[in-house]
């Protein structure tokens, strides 16, 4: 039993970790997202971030 637990767990991690996952925006549910995928085990992540960063604190002009 315990063998067949292990083997289910180790094809799941598999899986997991060579599925591809596509991430679009990085806010503030983005980022918590991504790092709960991270955290699962999800190595191949791209992250699309459709609007361009905003510097807020007027350096950049």
């Amino acid at each position: 039993m315990f063998l067949q637990v292990s083997r289910g767990r180790q094809k799941l991690a598999d899986s997991i970790s060579t599925c591809k996952v596509l991430v679009v925006g990085a806010g503030g549910i983005g980022c918590e997202l991504l790092k709960n995928l991270v955290l699962t085990g999800f190595k191949n992540i791209e992250v699309v971030r459709p609007v361009p960063a905003v510097c807020l604190c007027g350096c950049a002009s």
